[in-house]
């Protein structure tokens, strides 16, 4: 081998190295960012819980008004008008 052959073997070798290095500090990154992401994710999960439990319970306990909107002219509606 002559001493070319090595010099351009070593570059190629620091070629691979740096290339590696890159996606390492890539492969880091989205693991911190997949980190971050599964906790919002978790957050959501336990506001979307949080807010069905509000809902069924509003729902459940809300009175019924049987007679219907305007004097008993309207359509019967589960829902509680807001005003």
């Amino acid at each position: 081998m002559d001493v070319d052959a090595i010099v351009a073997n070593l570059a190629e070798r620091d070629r691979w190295k740096a290339r590696l290095g890159a996606l390492q500090k890539e492969l880091r990154g989205l693991r911190t960012q997949r980190t971050r992401l599964e906790g919002q994710l978790q957050r959501l999960a336990r506001e979307l819980k949080r807010l069905e439990t509000m809902s069924s319970d509003l729902v459940r306990t809300a009175p019924r008004n049987t007679s219907g909107e305007a004097g008993g002219h309207g359509s019967v509606s589960p829902f509680r008008a807001i005003r």
